[in-house]
């Protein structure tokens, strides 16, 4: 049966065999809360260290059998074993942030140990009496007792029976959905909560999921087992949309305020705006290099600014008129040249004008220049090792000459390039300019 009544103040409800259903307003409004959009899920098809979940366990064991997630605690004394979710969780305003799972307990009652699940700040060492720092969630006692509790600062500060009473290895329905002004918890129903607090006590608002089973002092005769068969973290919050990843939806994007720049503790996607540019680069000038910095600005300059350090990010120089300078091939120490020797090579022998550059380096020519001062002429022959990549001949008594190469010759990679005369007594001056490059 549902009946419609209303009061002397013009408030309005909805009433069923649940009690209240729903609310309506003076103005005809009626009251009602949107079912969670999803933050984060998981099938347990394997169990996602990587990206989803941390293990907390010593000497028990959490693992994924079977789409199931099962967290043995062993039969060692203080012994525990758990798990929590990598992100952190708060509610919107008064937003329900709502966490489901479903539930398999082996051995309801079982002396010397608690389980505990919900939301909960992982604390160094889980104990019976301390499972989580700050959190709040469902306890299952050594006497097979559930209650709602509330975890502040390692102290339990709220407590209410939950009137649900497990049975071994029977799936059950847990919920609990938190805003800032109340904490509902849930059993097999979402129609009336089992417990409510109040405008809760918890020091942490933003907290991960969390489950544990934990022994005490004295060792259990068995371990202490939670499954969980299925899990989901939701909010009731639609009045704002999130850019999130799409396997992994707790990964949601921050924005920043305009004059602050994105950081390293920011979620795993972030978008920042800065005043002056909607593109704002990773790198200054003369800092490290760090992600993939934007680099396609010029600075326009009358005199050279300082040398930076290697591997530094720098600014393309301009004219002042913006023009971009450039210089051909290479940085200047990735440059060589050779300069003759005093008299000129007068046999045939191989003279090397660059030694081997080194695994996967090349010796490149960009130019040469070539004399004789002997009455005997001669062909000159660039070779890379002892193959010939340029001939050329060198008449009598010739004149320096210059010679460019618009395509650089090049040599094997890690191969000494050598210059030889074919005819002994003359006397080529040779000199060289080059660069190194793989």
């Amino acid at each position: 049966m549902i009946e419609i009544y209303g009061n002397s103040a013009g408030d309005t409800a909805i009433v069923g065999s649940n009690g209240v259903e729903a609310g309506v307003t003076q103005y005809g409004y009626l009251r009602v809360t949107n079912e969670p959009t999803a933050l984060f899920t998981d099938s347990f098809d394997s169990l996602d260290t990587t990206n989803k979940w941390t293990t907390k366990v010593a000497t028990g064991t959490t693992t994924v059998t079977l789409g199931n997630l099962v967290m043995q605690s062993s039969t060692t004394a203080a012994a525990y074993a758990g798990i929590s979710t990598q992100a952190s969780f708060s509610p919107d305003g008064l937003n329900f942030l709502a966490e489901g799972m479903t539930v398999i307990i082996p051995n309801v009652v079982q002396a010397n140990t608690l389980r505990f699940w919900g939301w909960g700040a992982v604390p160094a060492t889980p104990t019976v009496a301390v499972p989580t720092a700050n959190g709040v969630g469902f306890e299952l006692s050594d006497t097979g007792v559930i209650t709602c509790v509330i975890y502040q600062n390692s102290v339990k500060t709220n407590t209410a029976a939950s009137g649900y009473t497990a049975t071994n290895n029977v799936p059950f329905y847990t919920a609990i959905a938190r805003r800032a002004d109340r904490i509902d918890f849930y059993i097999n129903s979402t129609n009336l909560p089992v417990a409510t607090f109040l405008i809760p006590a918890l020091d942490v608002a933003t907290l991960p999921a969390y489950m544990m089973a934990v022994n005490g002092a004295v060792a259990p005769a068995a371990a202490a087992q939670l499954i969980c068969t299925a899990f989901g973290i939701g909010t009731t919050g639609c009045n704002t949309e999130f850019i999130s990843d799409p396997v992994n939806p707790q990964w949601r994007a921050n924005v920043t305020k305009p004059s602050t720049a994105a950081a390293a503790t920011l979620s795993a996607l972030a978008v920042a705006l800065h005043p002056s540019s909607p593109l704002n680069g990773q790198s200054a000038h003369d800092a490290a290099i760090a992600g993939n910095p934007v680099r396609i600005a010029g600075r326009g300059l009358s005199a050279a600014y300082a040398t930076v350090s290697t591997g530094d990010t720098v600014d393309l120089m301009c004219t002042l008129q913006g023009v971009q300078t450039v210089r051909p091939y290479t940085i200047p120490e990735l440059e060589w040249s050779y300069a003759a020797a005093s008299g000129g090579i007068t046999n045939t022998t191989d003279v090397v004008l660059a030694a081997a550059a080194g695994a996967g380096l090349r010796r490149y020519v960009t130019s040469i220049g070539i004399s004789n001062a002997s009455a005997v002429a001669t062909e000159v022959v660039l070779k890379d090792g002892s193959t010939v990549i340029w001939r050329g001949y060198v008449a009598a008594n010739a004149p320096l000459t210059h010679i460019d190469f618009s395509n650089p010759l090049k040599t094997s990679a890690n191969a000494v390039l050598n210059v030889a005369c074919i005819t002994t007594a003359s006397a080529i001056y040779i000199n060289a300019q080059g660069y190194t490059a793989p």
